[in-house]
């Protein structure tokens, strides 16, 4: 799901559902831009020089408040569900999965299958923070600053330091 790139994601599916055949398939897959605990809880950011404090919150919170100057769509991620029932019996069923994928093999006794999977969601982080930096920069935070967090975070990931989840 590309959320960033549709201005009004309500009105988009609207429009999915004029288009879409009869007996059509609408699937939407989408990360929410949030880190969460072990009990998948939502991790709040806290500032640095304060307990608890991460570089990898830091620049997920940044990340997310970067491309909400962008636009709504970020915002629409979590919605996507309830909007899908609000749209009564132009579905024949409405479902939805979520997933919480260990950001690197941190849990105890992952089967290889979910190791692989928590390393390539670990891998693609660490895609995510080279890929970010023009947008942050974009978003005013100084060069410094952005290099700064994005190597704390790569750092952060890359020992395994913390034990989040990406939903």
């Amino acid at each position: 799901c590309v959320t960033q790139g549709i201005t009004n994601y309500r009105k988009f599916m609207d429009e999915v559902v004029e288009i879409l055949r009869p007996s059509g398939v609408f699937l939407t897959v989408a990360g929410d831009l949030y880190v969460h605990d072990e009990k998948h809880n939502i991790l709040p950011l806290i500032n640095e020089g304060e307990q608890g404090f991460t570089y990898t919150l830091r620049l997920i919170h940044a990340i997310r408040d970067a491309m909400r100057a962008r636009g709504p769509g970020v915002d629409a991620i979590p919605k996507i569900y309830d909007w899908l029932q609000d749209q009564g019996n132009a579905w024949e069923s409405v479902g939805e999965k979520i997933v919480y994928i260990p950001l690197g093999p941190w849990e105890d006794d992952m089967s290889e299958k979910n190791k692989q999977i928590s390393e390539f969601m670990r891998q693609n982080f660490f895609r995510m923070i080279q890929s970010v930096r023009p947008l942050l920069l974009s978003y005013g935070w100084f060069e410094e600053t952005v290099d700064k967090w994005s190597a704390g975070a790569h750092e952060e990931v890359k020992i395994l330091k913390n034990k989040y989840y990406i939903r």
